[in-house]
C-alpha cells in the first residue's frame, strides 16, 4: 500500500511538472528510471519479482564525459510487473549512462552489458547509453537488465 501511494504521488507529480511553464530554462528537470523484468533464471523460469531491498545502482555522465553521478543508489519501487525509482533532476542537456546494476545488499544481481560484450547483443541500449533532458517534462528513461550469472 505505501508503495502504491508514493506511485501515485509521483505520478500526479510527473502529470503538475509536464503542465507547468517555467520562467527559466535552464531549471533542473526531473527524470525516472524504470527496470521492466522479462529474465529467466537459470532453469528457464520466469523472474517477476526482485528480493525486498533491492536498489539501483547507476553511474551518468555529461555528454562530453564529465561524472555527474556516480555509482548512485535509488530505491527501487515495484509498480505493474515493472520497476521505477523516485524522480532526480539533472539540468536540461545530453546525458549518458555509464553503469546500471540491479543490486541486494552488496550483490550485483543484474546489469546492463557494455557496447563490445559478449552480452551486448541482449539489449536494444547497451551502455553508454545517451539521453536528453528536456525543459518543462518529467523524462522516464527505461533500461533493460540482464542477469550476471
Amino acid at each position: 500500500m505505501k508503495h502504491l501511494q508514493r506511485m501515485l504521488a509521483f505520478l500526479f507529480l510527473a502529470f503538475i511538472l509536464q503542465n507547468c511553464e517555467k520562467e527559466e530554462d535552464a531549471l533542473p528537470q526531473q527524470i525516472q528510471f524504470s527496470v521492466d523484468l522479462k529474465l529467466e533464471d537459470a532453469s528457464g523460469a520466469r523472474i517477476s519479482a526482485l528480493p525486498d531491498g533491492t536498489m539501483l545502482r547507476v553511474s551518468i555522465q555529461t555528454g562530453s564525459g564529465e561524472p555527474v553521478l556516480t555509482d548512485h543508489s535509488m530505491e527501487l519501487l515495484s509498480f505493474g510487473g515493472g520497476y521505477m525509482t523516485e524522480p532526480i533532476e539533472l539540468n536540461p542537456g545530453r546525458y549518458k549512462i555509464v553503469d546500471f546494476f540491479l543490486v541486494h545488499g552488496s550483490q550485483v544481481l543484474y546489469a546492463t552489458p557494455k557496447k563490445g560484450s559478449p552480452l551486448a547483443g541482449a539489449v536494444l541500449h547497451p551502455l553508454e547509453h545517451g539521453f536528453n533532458v528536456g525543459n518543462n517534462r518529467v523524462s522516464n528513461i527505461a533500461m533493460e537488465v540482464v542477469d550476471v550469472n
